[in-house]
């Protein structure tokens, strides 16, 4: 929802329209659908509340949780003019505009038809209400998903597990992760962040990041095996054979899944190897596994 609202705001601020959501007893819900297209039929709700509202009107977004029904109910009000109700269900024929072709407003009128059947499709549906004169509210309903719920659940539980960490009672540890991905570096920080005694240190690029190994002396390295210009394995090799981080743990970290992805960075040198994207318990294990091995 936030990226949605990031999304819609330069059309709310370019026709003064201002949004107003809620989303409050929503947060940390999961629901079973298509994520793109999900997201493609609330911006579509979003800005035809903005377009067909009023001069300086408001559009209100709301999100409630139903768990009792397994529910989520995506809301958008607005206040514009209303639609009469004989002409409701004419909404989702494609091209009927109901009018609004004569006006300057643009549009085609298959984009409620469309969501209508990416709704449909991720067995959810789209309702509406409207009162001539007050505005109108359209509703996206979709299924909550328990299986997803309960992994977060799961990977909270682990989290929580994870602060008894010995290593992490007993000193601070520094470590560098070379990684030329912003994203993969952001969800590594994001992971680590609640851990006040885990510095992190990143480079871009294998170069980089033996400088940084020879100057900080890090506790551990993360090592991207596919790095541009000198690779992984490079970067591995020039550091074992330096003096000043020779003794260095360094783990390898790679999309690659593949048992022989493992095999191989282990005959490299590599004291571990993990595949990404990160998972936080398997994650900490290694970490954890490897510094002990070094003591």
């Amino acid at each position: 929802m936030d990226e949605i609202f990031d999304l819609v705001q330069p059309v709310s601020e370019k026709h003064k329209i201002k949004i107003i959501h809620e989303i409050s007893n929503a947060k940390n819900v999961f629901v079973t659908a298509d994520r793109t297209r999900l997201k493609q039929v609330v911006i579509n709700l979003l800005t035809n509340a903005i377009k067909y509202n009023r001069e300086h009107g408001s559009v209100n977004v709301s999100v409630t949780s139903h768990p009792e029904i397994q529910q989520l109910r995506i809301h958008v009000s607005d206040t514009g003019h209303g639609i009469p109700e004989d002409k409701l269900m004419e909404l989702f024929e494609p091209f009927s505009r109901l009018g609004a072709e004569a006006t300057a407003i643009e549009g085609t009128g298959i984009g409620l038809p469309i969501c209508k059947k990416f709704m449909k499709l991720m067995n959810g549906v789209i309702e509406v209400k409207s009162e001539q004169g007050k505005g109108s509210c359209f509703s996206v309903v979709i299924p909550l998903s328990e299986r997803r719920a309960k992994e977060r659940l799961d990977e909270e539980i682990d989290e929580n597990t994870i602060t008894n960490l010995e290593f992490l009672d007993k000193k601070e540890i520094t470590i560098l992760y070379v990684e030329d991905n912003p994203a993969n570096i952001a969800l590594l920080a994001k992971i680590i962040a609640r851990h006040k005694k885990i510095k992190l240190l990143t480079a871009p690029e294998a170069k980089e990041g033996i400088e940084i190994a020879q100057t900080k002396l890090p506790t551990l390295i993360l090592m991207d095996i596919n790095l541009p210009g000198m690779d992984g394995f490079s970067a591995l090799k020039r550091l074992k054979s330096l003096n000043e981080t020779k003794e260095i743990p360094i783990i390898g970290m790679s999309a690659n899944a593949m048992k022989n992805d493992l095999e191989k960075a282990k005959t490299a040198g590599f004291e571990d190897y993990i595949t990404k994207p990160i998972q936080k318990p398997r994650f900490y294990e290694t970490i954890q596994r490897v510094l002990e091995n070094k003591k």
